[in-house]
């Protein structure tokens, strides 16, 4: 039997065009649904290669990641494992580390695949997240969902102890629940075509069965192939699908102890970071010659997928292990396979989003399969199968174990499947059917098209966040100073003016101008007046990152040190990320697209935009680097500094020396504030130092001389 194939990217799939439009094109949610074997997992895998957006890939559980090729939710936004409840405070209990946050700040897509299993209390946890790291009020931290799975198949699990603090807050405990979905629009795109069965007559049984409409005519068809007792033919592997992990277990220990052969014992390799919770195969996996085996792993190459029975013919002393696949005469030979854990990654060079390995697993691709759990063979097709679903406790199971069979002549029931096994969700029900509604037609989606451009350039063009985090630096910057340098509070506030101005006002004014071309759909004149912009808004962005830079940075104070620094890098990635996209607009005509690259531009121009260590920290860290090891960074003058620059520029650099040397905190030595008073006065004798405020007998017995020694001759300390 061959893998079962599905068309190529240009056959024409009507529903799979709709749906990468709506990801490449909009910033639109997506749910991307379907019954089972409608082509969902390739959908994403084109998508992952064709798409010019920076997607991140993440599932609800360990083993749904790996197969996804993406990461848990819980890792990528370090989340609790209990329950999310809506109001109440939610402080992280983890740091991010800085790569993390990079990568958090540069997605556009995030794809949530197998979203039946995700509660919504977890969606909305994940919005949580999103919001506060991006800073952003939008739902998801302005982030686009592409949400794909199947709700008549895996349910969320629910623990009635965590259900009973939630249902105060959701309806139910499906994602379609979840307070941040609720408000956003989004599309859903059922898909319609089924490639794993072609029987038409089945596919009829099937769909009664998944739409919760099974009526005695479709439930005597179906338990028609009912036969107690059936095990195999013994001319091609069959499988047990069962509804319990005790039950399949017992199974296959029970069939295997039957063989009298010798087992083997394969051991798996780890290396990296792989946790236990991701193994996608049994750590101490136990074969013996005429047991019946499941290849786990997709291989072409050799003939193999996911999913393919066969027995072990024998298992050579290089512990590799022969086998013959079902309704094959040929023999395949196992080796060791790797499988990767992944992390996302933003890529250094280009910006974009890559996906970088961890870890690695090898073992054999196989696993015993006498039986399987239900749960376990989703995403599965067997040609045979011998199902138990009589005692199938929760909704859209015996659909999950009767959609993995090709075709009906393929399936044998251990046990008539009774009315009450058929569970059907009548709150899935509902949903699916209003959720369909939303499939936008042509004119909608160039809509949909045409307000993905309006959002990204209003974002451009939207200056209230920069004249925000200058406003928040403005007001830190005249505490932390105010006694440093008391000319800086003027300068800030006539730099705030100036931001409202010629920035925020003229790109109000703006606003209508572009929006008003691109509902003309007035290409031409949209890029005359984009380029025009771009040309004035430009040079006032770059004149704002230089002054932002050379805003004092340096404190005494740790808390003030560190603020300033989170401050400042705040703004300089808000200025960087507007700087690159106006570059853009003045080189080329206005695009999605072109936006998009220019903000993954921007990712590698603000990672050189890092902030400054406190004092406090430098001291620790100084035993482990030498002097020599460290970089010099140039010492700025406070502002409406009036005193000899030379002179302050070797006074830092001796206390900076000092700190080094003693482990003492910079403030400890000798306060800012002194600094600038030593440099401004310039005394030259013990009475003018002792005049200096907050210098004494103390201070003079300890530094008096070699201060003097610097005032006297300030280039002998500076490079």
């Amino acid at each position: 039997m061959q893998q079962p194939t599905l068309p190529p990217a240009d056959s024409g799939n009507a529903d799979f065009e709709l749906a990468r439009r709506i990801i490449e094109n909009t910033g639109e949610h997506l749910f991307l649904t379907g019954r089972a074997g409608t082509g969902k997992t390739t959908f994403l895998r084109r998508l992952m290669q064709s798409t010019h957006k920076r997607i991140v890939v993440a599932a609800p559980t360990g083993i749904a990641a790996i197969n996804a090729g993406g990461v848990t939710l819980h890792s990528l936004f370090q989340l609790d494992f209990g329950p999310f409840v809506p109001g109440a405070p939610h402080k992280p209990s983890h740091r991010f580390r800085k790569e993390k946050l990079k990568l958090i700040h540069s997605i556009d897509v995030l794809v949530i695949d197998e979203i039946s299993m995700v509660r919504a209390d977890l969606l909305d946890a994940v919005d949580d997240a999103l919001r506060r790291l991006r800073r952003s009020p939008l739902p998801f931290g302005g982030v686009q969902l592409l949400l794909i799975g199947d709700l008549r198949q895996l349910s969320p699990v629910v623990i009635e102890k965590e259900w009973n603090l939630l249902r105060e807050h959701y309806p139910t405990p499906y994602f379609f629940s979840s307070h941040a979905l609720r408000q956003c629009p989004y599309v859903v795109i059922e898909l319609e075509k089924v490639y794993r069965q072609e029987d038409s007559h089945f596919l009829s049984i099937l769909n009664a069965i998944r739409d919760g409409k099974v009526t005695a005519g479709v439930l005597n068809k179906l338990n028609a192939r009912c036969r107690p007792g059936f095990t195999g033919d013994g001319d091609r592997p069959w499988i047990q699908l069962t509804t319990h992990n005790h039950l399949a277990a017992a199974i296959n220990a029970g069939r295997m102890s039957r063989i009298k052969e010798l087992p083997r014992v394969f051991e798996a390799q780890v290396e990296g970071n792989f946790p236990e919770a991701l193994f996608p195969a049994e750590a101490k996996l136990t074969l013996k010659p005429g047991a019946q085996v499941m290849f786990i792993k997709n291989d072409p190459l050799h003939g193999y997928y996911n999913g393919l029975l066969g027995t072990v013919k024998r298992i050579n002393d290089d512990n590799t292990v022969i086998v013959v696949p079902e309704d094959r005469n040929d023999e395949i030979r196992v080796e060791m396979q790797e499988w990767e854990n992944r992390e996302f990654t933003v890529r250094e060079a280009e910006g974009d989003i890559e996906e970088k390995v961890v870890g690695f697993f090898r073992q054999l691709p196989l696993k015993a399969a006498w039986a399987i759990t239900i749960h376990k063979s989703q995403g599965l097709t067997f040609d045979h199968a011998v199902i138990d679903a009589a005692a199938a406790f929760a909704h859209g199971q015996t659909y999950v174990a009767l959609s993995r069979c090709r075709t009906l002549e393929g399936l044998v029931l251990s046990s008539p499947i009774p009315a009450s096994s058929i569970i059907s969700d009548t709150v899935v029900s509902s949903f699916l059917q209003s959720g369909t509604s939303t499939r936008p037609g042509e004119e909608q989606l160039q809509q949909m098209e045409h307000a993905y451009s309006q959002t990204l350039l209003d974002n451009l063009f939207d200056f209230s966040r920069v004249r925000n985090d200058f406003d928040n630096l403005r007001i830190l910057a005249t505490q932390a100073f105010r006694n440093i340098a008391p000319k800086l509070p003027a300068m800030l506030n006539e730099r705030k003016a100036e931001i409202v101005e010629k920035m925020e006002i003229p790109a109000s004014r703006f606003h209508a101008q572009y929006t008003t071309l691109i509902q003309r759909q007035d290409l031409a004149a949209l890029n005359a007046r984009l380029r025009a912009a771009a040309g004035y808004f430009a040079p006032l962005v770059s004149d704002l990152e230089k002054y932002v830079k050379n805003l004092p940075s340096s404190h005494d104070n740790r808390t003030y040190q560190e603020r300033l620094a989170e401050y400042t890098t705040q703004l300089l990635q808000e200025l960087g990320d507007k700087s690159t996209q106006f570059e853009a607009l003045q080189k080329e005509d206005f695009s999605p697209m072109a936006l998009l690259r220019a903000r993954s531009k921007a990712l590698i121009a603000n990672e050189k935009t890092t902030p400054v260590r406190s004092a406090a920290k430098k001291s620790k860290s100084a035993k482990k680097t030498t002097q020599k090891e460290r970089k010099p960074r140039e010492i700025q003058l406070p502002p409406g500094f009036e005193g000899d620059a030379n002179v302050y520029r070797a006074l830092k650099k001796w206390r900076l020396q000092k700190m080094y040397t003693t482990d003492k905190p910079a403030f400890t030595i000798m306060y800012e504030k002194t600094l600038v008073e030593l440099a401004t006065a310039l005394p030259g004798s013990r009475e003018e130092f002792l005049a200096i405020n907050g210098l004494g007998p103390a201070k003079w017995k300890e530094y008096g001389l070699e201060i003097l020694k610097i005032i006297a001759n300030p280039q002998h300390f500076l490079p």
